[in-house]
């Protein structure tokens, strides 16, 4: 078992073709399309692992980001995954921290306030 958290995943459908702005390899071989993406964290690492796994929820590889929306944004990049297409399952702790008012008063949002508040606004205009 993974010492990780999951904290984000996705589970791709038929509307997330590969781009093929990348391609990723193990060994010479390149590997399949996954079936589901999730976002992990390991304890005593700052940054977030975009992971690929096939039907099993095996890992086919994995990407490695700074911050939470540049994992966000290698999934839209690589199969075009939308926000709404993730489901949270633990939310970070260390986001609180980007949540902090910077020098001007402004609200710097975390990649999970910035879902919470699509995913707020899609239903709104769904029931409306």
């Amino acid at each position: 078992m993974s010492n990780y958290r999951i904290l984000q995943k996705s589970i791709l459908s038929t509307q997330n073709q590969p781009t093929e702005k990348t391609q990723h390899f193990r060994g010479e071989e390149k590997i399949t399309v996954p079936d589901s993406l999730q976002i992990v964290k390991y304890p005593d690492d700052v940054g977030y692992y975009l992971l690929y796994l096939d039907k099993e929820g095996n890992e086919l590889t994995d990407t490695y980001h700074d911050q939470l929306e540049d994992a966000l944004a290698q999934a839209e990049w690589e199969f075009s995954v939308s926000l709404e297409q993730w489901e949270i399952l633990e939310e970070d702790n260390n986001t609180s921290t980007q949540t902090d008012l910077n020098h001007k008063g402004d609200h710097i949002k975390s990649g999970s306030d910035l879902l919470a508040e699509r995913l707020r606004k899609k239903l709104r205009n769904s029931s409306g």
